[in-house]
């Protein structure tokens, strides 16, 4: 018996390593794929450290969304590197607590009056609708560590709402908003319908060829000759009713900010995502309300939400949200939509 020891030992030790090996082969990948690289040793020892703790989270998730036991299927990143905590204070843009703007709360939220509210008209509103499948959403975007996401949300529905009264479609620029915006605090966050506000004071916004992003706050360089679009006013969607934003987004997109908070938002990979730990009053990321559903097989709503983080996150960049699941994630808490 004693010299079945050593084998055993050794089998064990080959098996060890063939997995450190394996596990260090997906690193090296991982690296060359997203162009990682990091200040010494220690720190990308750190690093591997936390990719290999969410792979083994993304795969027992994955294994259970394969039994049927989520809606919802997660996958590595160009974030999976990074903590929950990192990701949080990288990727966000907005005060959870207190609705006062990100870091250090300096522009105190102030609640819309009543004639900014958006009116429901419930009747002709389609039981589905696409916007990305119209032809009325730009391409995803990718903001970077800039708590720019405010700025991309309100961005993006001028641009569609433009397209759908004017019948042109333009990547119009964030960084003229991160830049120039008062109202907001650059790369430390903002409001989407203090943009509209900006907007309509400044007379217009230029588009992202004449004002490329940067991911950084810079000089004020807006081009008054240039401007591509204006915007007349805003509504807001009254809180929590996700009946009012249903008939909001059936004549358009509306910047919404929720909860993305958690592990499950960040490493997101497809389908219909419900986590009830998401906090339907806990708002730290503004996104792209683009339309709503219903599955064809398993009958569950969604929204469907664009967002910031680049085309590599959720499916191209997009989120099936669970709709009508008592406001998943804050999703009709605070919403917003801009007149052209």
């Amino acid at each position: 018996m004693k010299e079945l020891i050593p084998l055993i030992c050794l089998f064990a030790l080959a098996h060890t390593s063939s997995l450190v090996h394996e596990k260090d082969l997906e690193w090296e990948t991982y690296k060359a794929r997203y162009g990682k690289s990091y200040s010494s040793p220690e720190e990308e020892n750190y690093r591997m450290s936390i990719f290999i703790e969410n792979r083994e989270k993304v795969a027992k998730h994955n294994l259970k969304y394969l039994e049927g036991g989520v809606s919802y299927k997660l996958r590595i990143n160009h974030m999976s590197d990074l903590t929950t905590d990192e990701v949080n204070n990288l990727y966000g843009g907005l005060n959870k607590n207190n609705k006062s703007v990100a870091k250090k709360g300096e522009i105190p939220y102030l609640p819309p009056k009543n004639g900014s509210l958006h009116v429901p008209n419930f009747a002709g509103v389609p039981e589905a609708i696409n916007w990305v499948k119209k032809r009325a959403v730009t391409p995803v975007k990718q903001q970077g560590q800039c708590w720019s996401c405010y700025a991309f949300a309100s961005v993006a529905a001028v641009e569609s709402r433009y397209y759908i009264k004017n019948k042109k479609l333009q990547n119009l620029s964030a960084q003229n908003i991160v830049d120039c915006s008062r109202s907001t605090l650059g790369c430390s966050g903002g409001w989407p319908e203090n943009v509209y506000k900006y907007i309509m004071r400044n007379k217009g916004i230029n588009n992202e060829t004449i004002y490329p992003y940067e991911s950084r706050e810079g000089k004020c360089r807006y081009k008054p000759k240039h401007s591509a679009a204006k915007v007349k006013g805003y509504r807001m969607i009254k809180e929590f009713k996700e009946n009012h934003l249903k008939s909001a987004v059936a004549s358009g997109p509306v910047a919404v900010c929720l909860d993305a908070s958690l592990h499950s938002f960040h490493q997101y990979g497809g389908g219909i995502y419900k986590d009830d730990a998401c906090n339907p009053k806990y708002m730290n990321h503004a996104v792209l309300a683009v339309g709503y559903g219903k599955d064809p097989v398993t009958k569950e709503e969604f929204w469907l939400i664009k967002n910031s983080w680049s085309e590599d996150w959720g499916e191209k960049g997009y989120m099936k949200l669970a709709r009508n699941a008592n406001n998943m994630c804050g999703i009709a808490t605070h919403a917003s939509y801009p007149i052209i």
